[in-house]
This record gives structure tokens, sequence and C-alpha cells, in this order.
């Protein structure tokens, strides 16, 4: 999966970086900047240098990250059998924010302070993505774009995503939890939204026959 593609001449990732914080109410706050190809209209690494922010590998902790997005094109198959086909979708620029936990049991023993710690297994990454899309118009909905990626967000099935930033940390695949398309007052081309996703992991299935192990196979995401 190749993680970049170049920018579209004449796109403004700074402006669209600012739009996004605007409409989230997010215009304090000073995320970084992830590598995007160089040599393009302007690179992200270049304006975060214009920002000052120039030891990028220190950077990330912490805080949001700005970065390429891909939603991958995909089919799948409807509840009713339908066979469904989506598009791969570019965003330019994306606000991406990685959390993960850890699946501990703890158990109290009387006459101990504090717990008994039991490590289970390493939870999913949640991973919350700000956004805009937008139309060149200034009067025109983006209602064929909003409607591309509502269609991503409502398929029953994980999301295969290409970011530098966010495969970084391991994760091809996503699930939308959640979803929400906001109103702008004055802004009738833009259409921010928000989506709250879970990393997915493809699963092993082996079969045993006395004691001998038939077969492995790997299969394909899904939720379980």
């Amino acid at each position: 999966m190749n993680n970049n593609f170049t920018l579209n001449e004449g796109f403004n990732p700074k402006g669209q970086s600012e739009l996004i914080l605007k409409n989230f109410g997010l215009s304090f706050i000073k995320p970084k900047f992830y590598q995007v190809n160089g040599g393009n209209v302007a690179t992200l690494q270049e304006l975060a240098k214009e920002d000052g922010q120039r030891d990028k590998q220190n950077s990330f902790f912490g805080l949001p990250v700005f970065d390429v997005l891909t939603f991958m094109g995909m089919n799948y198959i409807a509840y009713d059998g339908k066979k469904i086909t989506l598009d791969t979708i570019h965003f330019g620029v994306a606000l991406c924010d990685i959390n993960q936990s850890k699946n501990i049991i703890t158990t109290s023993i009387q006459g101990r302070n504090g717990t008994i710690k039991e490590y289970i297994s390493d939870g999913d990454y949640t991973i919350n993505i700000k956004g805009v899309i937008t139309s060149a118009a200034q009067d025109y909905y983006p209602e064929q774009d909003v409607k591309r990626l509502k269609d991503f967000c409502d398929a029953p099935t994980p999301i295969s995503i290409a970011s530098q930033y966010i495969n970084m940390f391991g994760i091809k695949d996503i699930v939308i939890k959640d979803y929400s398309f906001a109103q702008v007052e004055g802004m009738r081309n833009v259409q921010p939204f928000e989506l709250n996703c879970l990393s997915e992991t493809p699963f092993e299935i082996k079969s045993q026959t006395q004691n001998t192990t038939a077969g492995t196979s790997k299969a394909s995401p899904r939720f379980i």
C-alpha cells in the first residue's frame, strides 16, 4: 500500500489546516505537521518549520497531528445482498489524535494497599479524525463529496486507510464508531466532519485435529 500521494496543484494545506482548527474551536493549539511528499506546492514540513516546530521527531507526544489521509476504495456486500462499491477518498489535511488503553484486571486483597494488576492484552487504539470538505465555488455545498464520506461511515465493515502518522502505530484498518457533520454559519461551501474510530486487526484461525495443526488461514478484518 502506497501511503503517499501528490498534492493537487493549487492546494493550500496551511489554509486548510487553519480552517479545520477554526471550525472545531481549536485555534489555541498548534498541532504538528507530519511528512508529505516533498517537491509539492507547499509541504507540511515547511509549514511546521515556519511555526518554529523544527524538532519533528520529538513533537508528536500529547498533541494532535496534521497528516494526509486516504480512505482506500473497497467493495462489500450489504445486508440486503447488494454489492456496494466505494471509491478512494483523499483528504489533503486531516487532524488526527490517537490513544490506546490496556486491558488490565485489578483485584483488591484484604490487608494490602492498592490492587493486584493482571495484564490481559493491549486494547484497541482510539482514533479521532477531524477535517473539512470544501467546494471551489463559494455558494456551492459539496454534497457529492459529503455523501461519499458518509457512505464510508455507514459501511458495516472495516476501512483500510493510508496515513503515514496513523500507519506508524501499526494501524492499517479502522472501524468508524460514530461520526458527526456539524453546520457552519456563513460558510455554505464548507462541511466540517469528525470521526471517532477504533483500530481493527486481522486475526488468524487455526484448526487442530488430534493435536496436529491442520491449517492456518488469515481471515479478512471484520467485526467480532
